[in-house]
């Protein structure tokens, strides 16, 4: 039997069918013993990671995760009390700019890897972001399309699980919109949110400040929680 793919996910045919093969051919079959959920197993994610296996370089890393890389990007968990969702960001002050701009305060942003620091949750406050990063709204304009960046790297659910289903995917932005639909369960969309700031962000013209003259002296920021 030919593995089918996950429902209203457009993953490649074509790929799932090549690691099927790979699959059955390696005896993959006798896990299934040992598996609670076998139809888990037929929608896609042993497949997935026998394709990585058994044929390297078939995925093509650039399709399952955003631009932003480096030393200091860090994925970051959004503590909120809707939906698990994660997002990634390459400094304090962009991390901090995401976090207040989609939680208004009652957010943070928790590292789960990376150097970067937390963003506490300030209870609806500007004022943390004010003492150590300046005006939000003039710092959101002198770094508009970092601050893009960093939110078209939302994805709901498991950012992992998500990253292997989307490498398989002919069309990512069809993907992504399937995903979110199945892993959001609030009425609050953060992850729409998200996308609709970082068009607005990209169409914003800097400030007329400059892209230091708003930044307060201690522009590193502080971890101290309110």
């Amino acid at each position: 039997m030919t593995p089918q793919p996950i429902a209203d996910f457009p993953i490649d045919a074509d790929l799932l069918a090549e690691t099927y093969a790979v699959y059955n051919a390696c005896n993959g079959w006798s896990l299934l013993d040992e598996c609670e959920d076998p139809d888990e197993i037929r929608t896609g994610r042993v497949w997935t990671h026998w394709l990585h296996l058994a044929r390297p370089g078939r995925v093509d890393p650039s399709l399952s995760e955003p631009a932003i890389s480096g030393d200091t990007a860090t994925v970051f968990n959004i503590v909120n009390p809707s939906d698990r969702c994660t997002i990634i960001a390459n400094d304090h002050e962009i991390a901090a700019m995401a976090c207040f701009i989609l939680g208004e305060g009652f957010y943070a942003f928790e590292p789960i890897c990376g150097p970067v620091d937390r963003v506490p949750i300030t209870m609806g406050s500007i004022d943390w972001f004010a003492e150590n990063f300046g005006d939000l709204e003039t710092r959101a304009r002198d770094r508009a399309a970092e601050l893009a960046d960093c939110l078209d790297t939302f994805v709901y659910g498991d950012r992992e699980e998500w990253a292997e289903y989307r490498a398989l995917s002919k069309d990512p932005a069809a993907f992504d919109a399937a995903w979110a639909a199945r892993h959001r369960t609030s009425l609050n969309d953060i992850g729409a949110r998200a996308g609709d700031i970082a068009a607005t962000l990209r169409e914003m013209p800097p400030s007329d400040g400059g892209d230091d003259a708003a930044r307060s002296p201690s522009d590193g920021g502080n971890n101290d929680d309110i």
